[in-house]
């Protein structure tokens, strides 16, 4: 516009319209369920508390894809364990509760990082007076004061292991991992239903993922949730079931071994059938 105006004698500084800059692109750099796999199971710290606090709360947060401000302020009362579900406050929408149903595996399960675990077993050892009602806790019994001071926390330990990691990096994990499940259970990306889980206000938010959920699909046509699970699953139960397995194989045999050396009282038939020469002599 400013050379259109010079070329017809106008003052061009009188055009004071800018244009907008293009658009930023979009990028997320989301772990596959290995990786995530592997963030769950490291070690992080060699005090056991601290470690098991680091290692429950990405365990949960990637599979709940809560937003920190609403893992803060989590509850211990709004966890109900028997009915399988969970109450979340969404600090977002005014402190609206939000009820989602988690994978058993995550609630009840005796895998060491399931919620059932972490409030019975390893939140009552650093509780006190300090502590109220709030779900996670520091090693001090205090919980966490603010957003920022959980970033720092879990960047800590984190980041180290994974350095694109930010608390947030579990709610657009989530948000993937759930429209990837959705494709692969209904052949279709069912966004109203990954909405309601996310607490997403409009539906454009949860659309937006969807792309990505494209793309991610191409490499890891699995439910990713599920298989973050079957991982763990893998690694600490059917070491169990190996042993069984080979108790079992071992009594068998035992018993054939036993068989082989004491012969049976009274089977005539059997050794004579086994015998050629007595066998003509029958005949």
């Amino acid at each position: 516009m400013k050379t259109f105006a010079r070329a017809f004698g106008i003052e061009a500084s009188i055009w004071g319209y800018t244009p907008p800059s293009p658009p930023k692109a979009k990028v997320k750099q989301i772990p596959l369920p290995p990786t995530v796999h592997k963030l769950i199971h490291a070690r992080y710290s060699t005090n056991h508390y601290e470690n098991a606090l680091v290692t429950h709360i990405l365990t949960h947060s990637f599979h709940l894809g809560w937003r920190p401000s609403e893992l803060i302020i989590q509850c211990v009362s709004d966890v109900y364990l028997k009915e399988g579900y969970m109450i979340i406050t969404e600090t977002k929408k005014y402190n609206q509760p939000r009820q989602i149903w988690p994978d058993n595996a995550l609630m009840t399960s005796k895998q060491k990082k399931s919620l059932k675990n972490y409030i019975e077993c390893w939140r009552p050892q650093v509780a006190n007076k300090q502590s109220g009602d709030y779900l996670y806790l520091q090693k001090n019994g205090k919980p966490f004061t603010s957003t920022a001071q959980l970033n720092s926390y879990l960047k800590k330990y984190v980041k180290e292991r994974f350095p694109s990691f930010h608390p947030y990096l579990w709610r657009h994990w989530c948000a993937i991992a759930r429209l990837i499940r959705s494709k692969v259970e209904t052949k279709r990306w069912d966004i109203w239903d990954v909405k309601e889980w996310m607490g997403h206000e409009k539906i454009d938010t949860t659309e937006d993922y969807v792309k990505f959920a494209k793309n991610y699909y191409r490499n890891a046509p699995y439910d990713w949730i599920r298989a973050v699970l079957k991982f763990y699953k893998s690694k600490h139960v059917c070491g169990t079931v190996k042993r069984r397995v080979q108790n079992h194989n071992n009594k068998i045999a035992k018993k054939v071994a036993l068989a082989s050396v004491v012969s049976p009282v009274g089977d005539k038939c059997s050794r004579r059938d086994s015998n050629p020469s007595l066998s003509l002599e029958r005949a």
